[in-house]
């Protein structure tokens, strides 16, 4: 007979231990694939807005030469550069702006431009490009 202090247990009732680690195991790699997926999406986040602001400074900077070339009747070759303050990291960007020649061959006509523009994050070797052409009346 039992005693009324040694309560009978049935052994199906309860988690082993083993039962118990395998559950935190995989929780935990669980967690881990969580967080990885997290921080990928934030690397994500920052080369998108590493790319939308490269794309602004370059549309801003075609933009002034278009604008000057209106206003001026002529674009000024050489080179320039400057700076664009972002609250996390600074852009850098450099122009060239260089006369083409005329089409069909013969010389430089002044009024066919290669307008080349730089732009890369302050600290990062990473550079983006691109270059247009742009008429203006002579």
């Amino acid at each position: 007979m039992d005693s009324p202090r040694s309560p009978i247990r049935n052994p199906q009732s309860s988690f082993t231990l083993i039962e118990l680690l395998v559950t935190v195991v995989i929780l935990a790699t669980g967690i881990v694939v969580v967080m990885r997926a997290f921080n990928t999406s934030l690397v994500a986040l920052d080369e998108s807005q590493n790319a939308l602001q490269t794309a602004w400074v370059i549309r801003n900077c075609v933009a002034e030469v278009r604008i000057d070339a209106a206003e001026d009747g002529r674009i000024t070759p050489g080179r320039a550069s400057g700076r664009v303050e972002r609250p996390t990291v600074d852009s850098l960007w450099e122009i060239e702006k260089e006369p083409v020649a005329a089409e069909g061959g013969g010389g430089t006509n002044g009024a066919l431009y290669r307008v080349t523009v730089a732009t890369w994050p302050e600290n990062v070797d990473r550079r983006y490009s691109a270059a247009t052409y742009i008429r203006c009346r002579q």
